[in-house]
């Protein structure tokens, strides 16, 4: 059964997709912009678990792959795992803490550039993977985990109110609620 918080997650990562394709490269510092798709698929992993994580990842990657993407498929696996692994990783944390988006994002970012490079340009003949890490993934992996540091305490408030939401559904599908007097 598919619960509120995934479908808010999932319509978030949406919203992130689409601003990484359009205004939010007025907030390019440089040259690059920050992963708000991955923020938002590690955030949800942690704060939701691995299967909504999963979800998530797997709806944000599809979305990106259909919209913008040469290969299908690519994102769609690459944010399933991320989703996976950012839920499984938090498991006996809290997910109070700062820490593990912090080391995520950054650790995240750097696999997921460095498979960007070697889909789109080792296999196009780009050889320049120096220049690419430096001018590329290194800065991308910077502006993102500064940006994980203002978005993902936002993310935890959300995460909040959708339990609420979760545990209200499910009382709802169920029909475990007695009618008051």
């Amino acid at each position: 059964m598919i619960m509120p918080s995934a479908l808010i997650f999932s319509f978030l990562g949406w919203l992130c997709v689409l601003s990484e394709s359009t205004w939010l490269h007025a907030l390019k510092a440089g040259g690059v912009i920050p992963c708000l798709s991955l923020i938002s698929v590690i955030s949800c992993g942690i704060l939701l678990k691995s299967e909504k994580g999963r979800l998530v990842g797997l709806i944000t990657g599809l979305i990106q792959d259909l919209l913008f993407c040469r290969v299908l498929g690519f994102y769609a696996c690459i944010y399933y795992l991320i989703g996976h692994a950012a839920g499984y990783l938090s498991r006996d944390m809290s997910r109070d803490l700062l820490i593990l988006p912090v080391l995520l994002v950054p650790a995240a970012d750097l696999l997921l550039g460095f498979l960007q490079y070697l889909i789109y340009g080792f296999f196009s003949g780009d050889l320049a993977f120096g220049s690419h890490l430096l001018h590329t993934i290194l800065p991308e992996m910077v502006y993102s985990t500064l940006i994980t540091l203002i978005l993902y305490p936002l993310w935890r408030l959300l995460s909040q109110f959708t339990h609420f939401l979760d545990e209200e559904w499910s009382i709802f599908i169920s029909g475990s609620r007695r009618s008051r007097p």
